[in-house]
């Protein structure tokens, strides 16, 4: 009993940025993690819905925006997280830490695998998956969860070196981290990072094919968690470099796109997704060493190019800001139990991908919203789906701000936990007879 979900799905759930290099908080790592979110929704959407085309031929166009978002929309988030845990790590001991993400990352996994994902239909088989460290895309019970189960494990891993860097500020690693930065007026930025990543790839990529996190791309987004950790260690240099180099950036980025598309798929097969000796092919080769390093450069690029422009017009702050960075962790969390009902729908009424996807995208938007706006007000549900705080934080949100009656406010708690545990029971139901969940 799994969720059915196709293998490239990818969830949304980097740590909230927190203050930028100095005691100023960045905006712009707080709207991307926001806009990528959006983003995230319009992509499996569109992805899960390719055979609404005739034929199911996709459109040379979008396929080259989706193959494309695909290289860097995960890797920029996994950026993003590092950089959040670099900040959050800078108020914390060791065990507060791991603690902390135990609760924030391990409450919502467990909670959405054993129950929005039915694996309490399983419970021992369940487990036993989640322990494999990797199962498959076809076999994983937490679904596009996978995410979350990454980064407690990364920062299960990086923790020791979190604690060494704050202990000695300036050792070996944030050294070479300000020299990447400096080196070369933005060359070193670019060529080292992106040389770690295909030096990783090289030799993991030959084995198996990437699944969502698993087989090679396990190292790969682990180096982009660590990469978003060290840049926050060399305080506003990082930012004020790429912001420097953003124009330059934008010129070779898109160029460079065009041709990793026509190397993908015009190219050996399998040469970006890994997996090639199980086809009888040696493990390395100039061919094969020249594809990854022109992917992960690809992947690397395309992220200090959204970093770099975020950089330059995000950095603002907005009164909408702090709820929509709020929402980001319910939302992705039921973003598919709204995505399949709505897939159901377009297929009943034959509508084509054009039409779904533009009607879908708001209908996604809405129903995640209004899941967010009734967990947010359930004070002991809040911590299931990852946000902070219980019924001191559900008593400062309407309605419960439009009265200081005790009996009312227990009232109101009743009501919301009362709607909130119904619609959770209706998206679970969808989520059977669409078929997300398989029981």
């Amino acid at each position: 009993m799994q969720p059915s979900l196709p293998s490239n799905t990818s969830p949304v759930l980097p740590h909230p940025a927190p203050t930028g290099g100095t005691s100023t908080r960045r905006h712009d790592l707080d709207w991307l993690r926001v806009i990528l979110f959006g983003l995230l929704i319009w992509f499996h959407l569109g992805v899960f819905t390719f055979w609404l085309f005739p034929d199911e031929e996709v459109p040379l166009s979008v396929l080259f925006v989706v193959d494309v978002m695909h290289q860097w929309r995960l890797a920029a988030l996994f950026l993003i997280s590092g950089m959040g845990t670099a900040f959050a790590f800078r108020r914390r001991d060791v065990k507060t830490f791991l603690n902390e993400r135990l609760v924030r990352l391990g409450v919502p996994l467990l909670f959405a695998t054993y129950v929005l994902l039915g694996g309490l239909l399983a419970p021992i088989e369940t487990l036993w998956l989640l322990l494999v460290p990797f199962p498959g895309s076809d076999a994983m019970p937490y679904a596009h969860l996978w995410f979350l189960r990454n980064l407690l494990l990364y920062s299960v891993m990086l923790a020791p070196l979190f604690a060494y860097v704050r202990s000695n500020p300036e050792s070996g690693p944030v050294r070479a981290a300000r020299w990447t930065v400096d080196a070369g007026q933005g060359l070193a930025l670019i060529a080292v990072p992106a040389l770690i990543l295909a030096t990783s790839a090289v030799f993991t990529k030959p084995w198996h094919s990437g699944e969502v996190g698993m087989w090679w791309e396990f190292p790969h987004y682990f180096l982009f968690t660590l990469f978003g950790y060290l840049a926050i260690q060399t305080g506003a240099a990082w930012f004020e470099r790429i912001e420097a180099l953003r124009w330059w950036l934008l010129v070779t980025t898109l160029p460079l796109s065009m041709l990793w598309f026509s190397i993908k798929h015009d190219g050996p097969g399998g040469l970006m997704e890994g997996g090639w000796v199980a086809w009888g092919r040696d493990p390395f080769s100039v061919l094969t060493t020249g594809g990854t390093i022109l992917q992960t450069l690809h992947a690397w690029m395309w992220c200090l190019l959204i970093f770099a422009w975020g950089a330059r017009l995000l950095n603002r702050e907005s009164r909408a800001l702090s709820w929509l960075n709020e929402a980001v962790y319910p939302t992705y969390i039921m973003h598919f139990h709204i995505t399949f009902p709505w897939m159901f729908i377009a297929a009943i009424f034959g509508m084509s991908w054009w039409t779904s996807t533009a009607l879908g995208t708001p209908f996604v938007v809405a129903g995640v919203l209004a899941c967010f706006v009734l967990f947010r007000r359930t004070a002991y549900l809040r911590p299931l789906v990852g946000l902070r705080g219980g019924r001191s934080e559900v008593e400062k949100i309407w309605p419960f701000t439009t009265t200081e009656d005790r009996g009312v406010r227990i009232l109101l708690h009743l009501t919301t936990h009362a709607i909130t545990g119904v619609a959770l029971i209706v998206l679970m139901v969808l989520a059977v007879l669409t078929g997300f969940v398989d029981v």
